[in-house]
């Protein structure tokens, strides 16, 4: 991971296990792995891995390859999986698991036609999962898996790996929430969001916590005023030259003013029909809208400041 953060390019750990007639593996070598139930990778097999690796856009630092005791294991697990519905907006009528562990695993399909936020926020022409609704993927997957009516309290350890871009007419993807931690009264799941297609590889991680009882809200922080004026005529006129975001993603209504401090604005809270589409069930539970705004206005006070987009 570190040399990956430091080299511009890809960097990538492989974990084999042995491979069939080739390598260190002399047939006594190949018949001791047999006995031992350790199974070996085949040469043809083996160099298709490599070169998938070196096409496969992902960013993930390592991947595993090899039969073993953990393929036994996610088998187990998927035979003993119960579908269920969840009436959240981006988990409605999707494919949603629970096995008898507890763990909740869900396969989400993106699809730029049905959910209009992804139409609404491209890059180069390619519709880009935005941040946001991946946390409020991950908060739906966490609730589904926690006791019914329980609150989200706190995300933290949000982390990126690898941005998800829809290449084609669609894009699955998989979520897993499995907790960590709790008691009575609260609850921590870990929820990793990966490709199905090589579910080792994660795309994004975080730390989910929910409570039996929902917390006070904090006091409102006090703030300094901002005398100076927006410098465009209009909001229609910051998103048009400053931003990509189309319609449903367009939070922001007012624009009160900005200085070298910070800027000050409104913004109207997101509707999950209008994003999702009109099949989408239930509220936000963190409203992605609201949160994607944020960054929205980081964008637009770069801009005004520096000239540049951060």
């Amino acid at each position: 991971v570190r040399l990956k953060n430091l080299w511009h390019g890809k960097v990538v750990a492989l974990n084999w296990g042995p491979w069939q007639g080739a390598g260190m593996v002399t047939p006594e070598v190949a018949r001791q792995f047999e006995t031992r139930g350790v199974p070996m990778i085949s040469v043809p097999a083996g160099s298709e891995a490599v070169l998938q690796e070196f096409r496969h856009p992902s960013q993930a630092a390592c991947a595993l390859y090899g039969g073993g005791p953990w393929i036994d294991e996610a088998d187990a697990r998927a035979t003993e999986s119960v579908a269920f519905s969840v009436d959240t907006p981006l988990l409605t009528g999707q494919q949603v698991t629970r096995t008898s562990d507890g763990v909740v695993e869900a396969h989400v399909v993106l699809d730029p036609s049905r959910h209009r936020y992804l139409a609404d926020h491209q890059i180069d022409d390619k519709p880009v999962l935005p941040a946001a609704f991946v946390m409020e993927l991950m908060v739906e997957t966490a609730q589904a898996a926690a006791p019914q009516s329980w609150h989200v309290t706190k995300v933290e350890n949000f982390r990126s790996f690898s941005g998800i871009i829809i290449e084609t007419a669609k894009r699955t993807i998989g979520l897993r929430a499995e907790q960590i931690a709790g008691d009575n009264d609260t609850a921590q799941f870990r929820v990793r969001l990966f490709d199905p297609q090589m579910p080792a590889r994660m795309l994004y991680e975080g730390t989910i916590h929910l409570a039996r009882i929902a917390p006070e809200l904090p006091d409102a922080p006090e703030l300094g005023k901002i005398t100076e004026a927006f410098p465009l005529d209009s909001v229609d006129e910051a998103y048009y030259r400053w931003l990509f975001h189309g319609p449903t993603l367009q939070a922001i209504t007012e624009f009160h003013g900005l200085d070298n401090s910070g800027v000050d604005a409104v913004f109207n809270p997101g509707s999950a029909r209008e994003c999702v589409g009109p099949h989408a069930d239930g509220d936000w539970l963190i409203d992605p809208v609201v949160l994607d705004a944020a960054p929205q206005l980081g964008m637009i006070w770069s801009r005004a400041v520096f000239d540049t987009s951060p």
